[in-house]
């Protein structure tokens, strides 16, 4: 249907006058070759005139060769816009592949109750060591009589996050988990106090 539209638009559009390839000066002065000349300054004319108008008047005009300027024009826009939803559009991300299976640590034996202050002690939980940088939360006191606590830790890498200590009633470190890892098994390795 665009291509029939487009067809009766340009059937009634008129050819552009081509840059004629006569000599307008004639070489030798007779009636034939100044009859020549005459046509030949009249297609130049009309050459001129056309060069001359503006796009928009071509348009008006009727010329076909500016009507497929703008159709080639807007098909080069609508094909461009086309091109950069595409890469622009979203792509579905792969799933990423299933966590791999740890072995659980082998207990060890319980740590020995932690002195007044938690701050500097490294924590050994999943494999990794968390060094606890601070431990003003509430629970903390409460729950080293038997219990749960929360404190922050940074674990190699520098990244701070919430560590939860769980405490058997002698204050040892016995299970810890993070905001990622479920509880499990924990040792304190090493204290500050």
């Amino acid at each position: 249907m665009l291509v029939l539209a487009g067809a009766l638009l340009l059937s009634g559009c008129r050819a552009a006058p081509e840059r004629p390839t006569c000599n307008p000066t004639p070489r030798t002065n007779n009636s034939l070759n100044t009859a020549v000349a005459q046509g030949c300054r009249a297609e130049l004319e009309a050459y001129n005139e056309y060069d001359s108008l503006s796009f928009g008047d071509k348009l008006f005009e009727g010329y076909s060769s500016a009507w497929y300027r703008l159709g080639g024009g807007a098909l080069i826009g609508v094909l461009a816009i086309a091109g950069i939803r595409a890469i622009a559009k979203p792509r579905p991300t792969p799933a990423p592949p299933p966590p791999q299976q740890t072995p659980e640590p082998q207990p060890q034996a319980p740590s020995p109750p932690v002195a007044h202050s938690l701050i500097g002690a490294i924590v050994r939980f999943n494999g990794v060591d968390y060094t606890i940088i601070d431990d003003s939360f509430p629970s903390v006191v409460t729950a080293r009589t038997g219990g749960r606590a929360t404190v922050t830790a940074a674990d190699p890498r520098g990244d701070i996050g919430l560590l939860f200590l769980g405490f058997d009633d002698a204050g040892a470190v016995t299970e810890a988990a993070t905001q990622s890892i479920s509880w499990g098994p924990a040792t304190l390795m090493w204290s500050a106090a």
